[in-house]
């Protein structure tokens, strides 16, 4: 497991373009990819999320910390010097769960307003709530990620 740790993430730039360079020696499955850093498949439940930038790590593992009782993100499981390892979620982005679909259905609206509440009331002052920031998981329950700044930092 600990193969992931010579996995490099790093930004470039491209035509212009910020962009990142991912150098996986590994043959950990890549799930995802942002701004931030790059998620990988660990094992079916567990994911790790390299970052480009250390910072980012560390506040991002405050932040699923400060959250941790709430149930809209994933569960933590280590933060490293360059690295979170957390729940793996099951299921398709908001964005792309919302695709071909008329309207919005309400249960996830509420959810929307339920977890934006909630991160609220743990102290973040940033909250991400566009539909690229929410995974949808079993049951059509919504969970919240990419969450970098837990409190007034």
């Amino acid at each position: 497991m600990n193969d992931f740790k010579l996995i490099r993430v790093e930004r470039i730039e491209k035509n212009g373009k910020k962009e990142l360079l991912i150098h996986n020696p590994t043959t950990l499955k890549l799930i995802g990819a942002g701004s931030q850093g790059s998620v990988f498949q660990l094992d079916e439940d567990i994911c790790v999320k390299i970052y480009v930038n250390p910072n980012a790590a560390t506040k991002e593992g405050k932040a699923l910390e400060a959250a941790k009782d709430t149930h809209i993100v994933p569960r933590l499981y280590e933060v490293g010097p360059n690295y979170v390892i957390m729940e793996y979620l099951k299921g398709p982005i908001l964005k792309d769960f919302l695709k071909g679909k008329q309207d919005i259905p309400e249960s996830i609206t509420e959810q929307i307003i339920m977890i934006r509440k909630e991160l609220k009331r743990v102290g973040f002052i940033r909250i991400k709530t566009s539909i690229g920031h929410f995974v949808v998981i079993k049951g059509n329950v919504l969970k919240a990620i990419d969450h970098r700044w837990p409190h007034n930092e």
